[in-house]
């Protein structure tokens, strides 16, 4: 990543009132959008400044961004919205709540990356779908689209005149490899001799929602960008930030479910990895502690998210007596009662399936978004003595 822009987000992540930049002090959302832009222009190849929009938080921005969408395939009969899973489950929580349950299509593959044949396949057996939705990073899986894949899967949506609204909101959060916006593939196409018709539709026919920032200092609120080249998109987009205001419900469920509060804690991209590689070792040494117990662990990439999604196998039915309440025992079947038995015995804090929006129920989230580095390896050592007294009260 080139100089200026490294600065740029640095000061994004940062977010602290002395923080100055090329654009001056972030006190307001004129500097936010001057910034966002610039980094979207060396971050993703996005040349035109003008087709930007702000918005107040990457879960409002689900509801914008399909608003955004909506009419034209209802006016192309082609009302349904596909979904490449797994996902982040905001986005089937607010197309079945808002558009009806029958409103979204999903296509299940590995780690949510699909290839072309099976993006056209999806597309040609669900003639009704009108819009794909695509994570980029993978929001739980952290892969990420390589080059080639996403030129074949602009060329699969071109054949089928199939818009797209990619979620890069994750994009800083790729560490080890290299992360593709689905808006440069669709430049570099548009360049070029070969494909330039596939390019010139993509760069009308995509919508990338990126880079989500904390809050803007000096207003308090979350910040993040859209990038839509289609003006009568961007104009729905703009105004349906108000139309949202209709349904709360729907909204504050999505919100309410799916915490993510760096608030200053977060000093940019460097210590977010380290969080991450800390993570990473707790639990690489779990396993190792874990080696003579009927438990085994497993776990996300650590890639393009602040979190891991991670499972204790070998928990399912296994019973313990509570700290807070020791009277009767409890028989652990779920990741609720999972994330239960981490708060009351080994004082972890971890998000179950269903209110961190995981596709996989036997999952929980732990984050390292709020952690200290010091703290990572002592949550592993509680973690690790809890599941070693849950083996002995059950026999093992």
């Amino acid at each position: 990543m080139r100089q200026r822009p490294q600065r740029i987000l640095d000061a994004l992540i940062n977010m602290t009132p002395d923080v100055g930049f090329p654009y001056g002090k972030m006190t307001g959302w004129g500097p936010a959008l001057a910034a966002h832009k610039t980094f979207f222009q060396h971050h993703c190849g996005v040349e035109a400044r003008d087709h930007f929009c702000m918005h107040a938080g990457d879960r409002n921005a689900v509801f914008h961004a399909t608003h955004s969408v909506r009419e034209y395939m209802e006016a192309s009969k082609r009302p349904k919205f596909g979904l490449i899973t797994p996902s982040w489950g905001t986005y089937e929580v607010i197309i079945t709540g808002y558009y009806g349950p029958d409103a979204l299509v999903t296509l299940e593959c590995p780690n949510g990356i699909p290839d072309s044949e099976k993006v056209d396949k999806f597309l040609t057996e669900n003639p009704d779908v009108g819009c794909l939705i695509m994570c980029n990073p993978n929001n739980p899986s952290g892969d990420v689209f390589g080059s080639s894949r996403l030129v074949n899967l602009l060329q699969v949506l071109y054949k089928h005149q199939v818009p797209a609204i990619s979620d890069e909101l994750y994009m800083l959060f790729v560490y080890d490899r290299e992360h593709r916006s689905l808006a440069r593939a669709a430049a570099e196409l548009w360049k070029s001799d070969r494909h330039h018709d596939v390019g010139k539709w993509a760069a009308n026919n995509i919508m990338v929602l990126g880079v989500g920032v904390q809050k803007v200092v000096g207003s308090g609120k979350r910040c993040s960008a859209a990038w839509i080249p289609n003006t009568y998109w961007r104009s729905r987009f703009v105004s349906s930030q108000g139309a949202s205001a209709g349904q709360p419900a729907i909204l504050s469920q999505a919100i309410s479910t799916s915490v993510i509060n760096s608030r200053g804690y977060v000093r940019g991209y460097t210590e977010m990895k380290l969080r991450r590689d800390a993570m990473l070792e707790m639990l690489a040494n779990l396993k190792t502690e874990l080696a003579e117990t009927p438990f085994t662990v497993e776990h996300s990439s650590g890639q393009g998210a602040f979190y891991l999604a991670v499972y204790f196998n070998g928990l399912s039915g296994m019973q313990y007596t509570p700290n807070l309440n020791g009277e009767g025992k409890v028989t652990i079947t779920s990741s609720e009662d999972v994330a239960m038995w981490l708060v009351d015995q080994a004082a972890v804090i971890g998000s179950p399936a269903s209110t961190a929006l995981i596709t996989d129920p036997r999952f929980i989230r732990l984050s390292y978004g709020n952690l200290q580095r010091d703290q990572i390896p002592v949550a592993g050592r509680q973690i690790g003595a809890a599941l070693k007294a849950l083996a002995q009260m059950n026999g093992y």
